[in-house]
């Protein structure tokens, strides 16, 4: 959750307000390495078996269905310019923004506070956590 965590919740962010009409901008480009990609892939629910090559990439897409009464939000991956499978999309790749968001993605996204919750070690000066016996665990 924290490796790809604040990552989650930036594009489901970007992606809501794409939604309702409050995008900034109408695309955003992220650059990172092997390490960001496949905890993106494991979030999305993806069993993977290889790691990801050099120059991989994964694009969200955000889509309108208006073909019903009320308009859906769609949002489709592609991993290495392949539609993505991944739990919850239907045999065309698509995913509802709502269940994408409910789902193991958005299970994984982490606000900055929450990030630097979890990432906090309280040390004995802190009055932090102590071992099991009672003794306080020091800092470095």
């Amino acid at each position: 959750r924290l490796g790809v965590g604040r990552l989650a919740a930036e594009v489901l962010r970007h992606m809501d307000d794409a939604a309702s009409g409050q995008a900034k901008h109408s695309m955003y480009l992220y650059s990172g390495h092997d390490t960001t990609i496949m905890p993106v892939l494991r979030a999305l629910g993806k069993q993977v078996d290889r790691w990801p090559g050099y120059c991989s990439n994964i694009v969200f897409e955000l889509w309108e269905d208006g073909s019903g009464f009320k308009p859906r939000q769609l949002v489709r991956v592609l991993y290495q310019r392949q539609v993505l499978d991944f739990p919850g999309t239907d045999a065309d790749g698509f995913i509802d923004l709502e269940e994408l968001r409910q789902g193991s993605f958005g299970q994984h996204a982490t606000t900055p506070d929450d990030y630097r919750d979890a990432c906090a070690l309280p040390l004995q000066q802190d009055g932090g956590p102590t071992k099991e016996g009672g003794d306080a665990i020091q800092g470095l």
